[in-house]
Order: C-alpha cells, then sequence, then structure tokens
C-alpha cells in the first residue's frame, strides 16, 4: 500500500510539474505580449493566433479524441497502431485541416484589414496549428496509455520560443514571432514520436483496455469510428472564439488584449483540472465502455456530474483570489482591464469542463453524429448572446455570453447523452 501512494504521489508531482512548464508558457502569452508589444500590435497578433487555436482546438483536438477511442480498444500490438493514426491524422489534416486555414487566413485579412506583415503571419501560426494536428496522433496514444506527461510538457515548446522573442525583441515584428511559434510546433512534432516508440517497446504486446474483452474490429477496418462527425463537431464548436474575437476586433484598441488576458487566466484554471484530472481518466473512461458498453451510463454520468461541481468551485475559489489581487493592487496597469473582465470569465470553468469532457465521451460512445446535430444551436446562442450582452454592457458583454453559452450548452449535452444511454440500455 505503501509503495503504490509512493508511486501515486510520485506521478501527481510529474503531473503538476509537466502542467506548469507545459501551460505556464502559454498562458503568460497575452500579458507579456501586451507588456512588451503594446495593445495596438498586441491585438493583431493574438487575433491572428486565433487562427492556429481555432485549429488546435478543433483539428488536432479531433485527432487526438479519436486516437484515444481507437487505441482503447484491445487489438495487435502498438507500434503498427501508431503507425496507422499517425496515417490518420495526416489525411484529416491534408482534407480538413489545409483548406479551414486558408479560410481562417481570409477572416482575419478581412476583420483587420490586409497586409503583408499580418497575411504571412497568419499563414505561418496556421503553418503551426496543422504542424500539431499530426502530432496529436502521438499524443493521443500516450493519453490513450495514461502517459500524459510529455503530451502536457510538450505544450510549453509552441509558446516558450514565442516568449523568448518578445522579451529579447519586441521590435523584431510579427512574422518573426509567428516563425518562434512554428519552430516550437516542430520541436514538439519531432519529440513525442520517439516517446510513443520508447512506450512501445515498454509495453510490447500489451493493449490500454483489459486483455479478455471481445474482440472489436481493428483501426484499418472498423466500418464507422464517426471520426468525420467527431472532426465537424469539434470544428464548428470552435467557431465561437473566433466569432467573439471578430465582435471585438472593431472595437477599442487593447479589447482583443483584454479578453485574451481574461481567457488565459480562465483556461489556466481549468486545464489545472482538465490536465491533471480529466486527461488522466479519459483512457479509463473508454477502457470502462469498451468493457460494458451502455452499462457504463450511470458511472459515466457520476463522473460527469463530479466534473462540473470541480468546475464551480474553481471558480469561487478563482473568483476570491482575483479580487484579493485587485483588492491589494497587485495587478500590473498592462493588465488590469483583462484581470477585471476575468472576474467574469472564470465562470465559464464548470460549462467548459462539462463540455471538453462530454467531447470525449461522445466520442467513446459513438454519438459524434449527434453531437454535431446540437452544435449549430451552440453557435446561433452564443452569436446572439454577444450581441444582446455587447449593447448592454459594452465589450465585457463578450465574456458575460461566453459564460451564458457554454453553460447552457454543458448542461444540455449531459441530458442529451444521459437520455441517449438511458435508451440504449433498455433496447
Amino acid at each position: 500500500m505503501r509503495r503504490s501512494d509512493a508511486a501515486r504521489s510520485r506521478g501527481l508531482g510529474a503531473s503538476a510539474a509537466a502542467m506548469v512548464l507545459g501551460l505556464g508558457p502559454g498562458a503568460a502569452v497575452p500579458f507579456i505580449a501586451a507588456a512588451r508589444l503594446g495593445d495596438e500590435v498586441s491585438d493583431r497578433f493574438l487575433f491572428a493566433l486565433s487562427v492556429s487555436v481555432f485549429l488546435i482546438n478543433s483539428l488536432a483536438l479531433t485527432i487526438e479524441i479519436e486516437t484515444v477511442a481507437r487505441v482503447a480498444r484491445p487489438r495487435e500490438s502498438l507500434a503498427p497502431v501508431h503507425r496507422v493514426v499517425r496515417t490518420f491524422a495526416y489525411r484529416m489534416t491534408m482534407r480538413y485541416g489545409s483548406p479551414a486555414a486558408m479560410v481562417l487566413v481570409g477572416v482575419v485579412l478581412a476583420v483587420s484589414g490586409y497586409s503583408r506583415e499580418l497575411l504571412f503571419t497568419s499563414v505561418l501560426l496556421a503553418l503551426s496549428a496543422l504542424v500539431a494536428s499530426v502530432t496529436a496522433s502521438s499524443s493521443g496514444v500516450l493519453i490513450a496509455y495514461r502517459k500524459t506527461f510529455w503530451p502536457i510538457l510538450s505544450q510549453g515548446f509552441r509558446s516558450v520560443l514565442f516568449l523568448a522573442a518578445v522579451l529579447l525583441a519586441p521590435d523584431a515584428g510579427l512574422i518573426f514571432f509567428a516563425v518562434a511559434f512554428l519552430c516550437g510546433e516542430v520541436v514538439r512534432a519531432a519529440l513525442l514520436p520517439l516517446v510513443v516508440s520508447r512506450l512501445a517497446v515498454d509495453v510490447g504486446e500489451k493493449s490500454p483496455a483489459h486483455t479478455d474483452q471481445a474482440r472489436r474490429p481493428s483501426v484499418e477496418t472498423r466500418r464507422d469510428s464517426g471520426v468525420g462527425w467527431q472532426a465537424a463537431a469539434v470544428a464548428t464548436s470552435q467557431v465561437n472564439p473566433v466569432v467573439d474575437r471578430a465582435f471585438l476586433a472593431p472595437l477599442s484598441v487593447g479589447s482583443i488584449t483584454a479578453y485574451e488576458i481574461a481567457d488565459k487566466i480562465s483556461f489556466s484554471v481549468y486545464q489545472l483540472v482538465y490536465n491533471m484530472v480529466i486527461l488522466r481518466r479519459v483512457g479509463s473512461w473508454s477502457a470502462k465502455f469498451a468493457s460494458i458498453g451502455v452499462s457504463a451510463r450511470n458511472w459515466l454520468v457520476r463522473e460527469l456530474l463530479r466534473v462540473a461541481i470541480a468546475g464551480v468551485v474553481l471558480a469561487l475559489v478563482a473568483t476570491l483570489f482575483i479580487f484579493a489581487m485587485m483588492r491589494f493592487d497587485f495587478v500590473s496597469s498592462e493588465w488590469r482591464q483583462g484581470v477585471e473582465w476575468s472576474l467574469v470569465v472564470v465562470w465559464s470553468i464548470p460549462g467548459s469542463l462539462l463540455t471538453a469532457s462530454l467531447f470525449r465521451v461522445f466520442a467513446i460512445t459513438e454519438h459524434s453524429r449527434l453531437l454535431l446535430a446540437c452544435i449549430p444551436i451552440w453557435v446561433t446562442l452564443n452569436a446572439g448572446a454577444n450581441m444582446v450582452f455587447l449593447r448592454i454592457a459594452g465589450p465585457v458583454g463578450i465574456a458575460y455570453a461566453s459564460v451564458v453559452t457554454k453553460t447552457i450548452f454543458g448542461v444540455v449535452l449531459l441530458l442529451i447523452l444521459d437520455r441517449r444511454l438511458r435508451a440504449a440500455r433498455r433496447t
């Protein structure tokens, strides 16, 4: 018992270290950009960066989710499976990522106004996201085997070079900063396949799922994995962050930077739970469902409710902490507006955690087509809420709209999943 407790403590310590080193640089991006580049340049770069964020949070996440769902099922040894999912990632990136990147670059130029510098910056940032999409197949394999240290730690690579460039050469220009982002992503793309190769040697023929489960079709022959529906669902859901920033772009200088700072504060708290708790449990969720199917309904719903409750507690703690920081004047003037907005945005954490977990569960239970049918309602609700709250509260209204729509959508998705699994269990 003592030995297992010690191993668990070491695992949690390693996860905490990975999260600080991996996610800290990304969280620091809008703060350093605001302090070193000024509001106008920071707004332009962060809006262009939304192209990369959209693709990473849609295409790369889709590939990672589908990879976890595939690898968690019992089948042949890890090495050939990794080759198959890498091929799948290349195909998905070329089929969906490249056209989406071109459209998004066009949107940025249309909203912010054309310039050669902004064009090349947006293209380079989009390219870094396409590299991340291919790399997602390797991170998905590691997550399926509950090896989350390197997938989390390596996320910092895409930001740390940018931060160094901004701190050392703030006048170098947007293109130089975008190249730094791309170089960091290339380093991550080179590292994670090597980690998977080492894992393949360690695990041999073992599967992350139980070996006595009924064998399912292999990666190559399974007829309907739902990946097309999952890709469309995740991509559609990620329209909202781009829409939010497009609403803010024509407003006062500094609005996008303030929103990015607020979002990063909220997102950092969100990732604390997501990477240390949820991501470590995704493999067990998939294995459990592969083992007993819809009989896992009650267990899955309880897990998701725990996620939502944890989100509420975290939002409350974050609110008190931020309020104390502002009360005692520990916030720099360049960041103050963003920190004030974060008092609103942190209350999107419960909905964000619940929705992110449900996206994983919808893929595991093969209900991605149903998820896609629900998301246009979310996008429409978000756009309508943006217009209403923008009129009522000004630019900070975008933050209020985000909280309302994420909370409503998370609750609705949970009710839909519960109803579907309950009906499937009766049949």
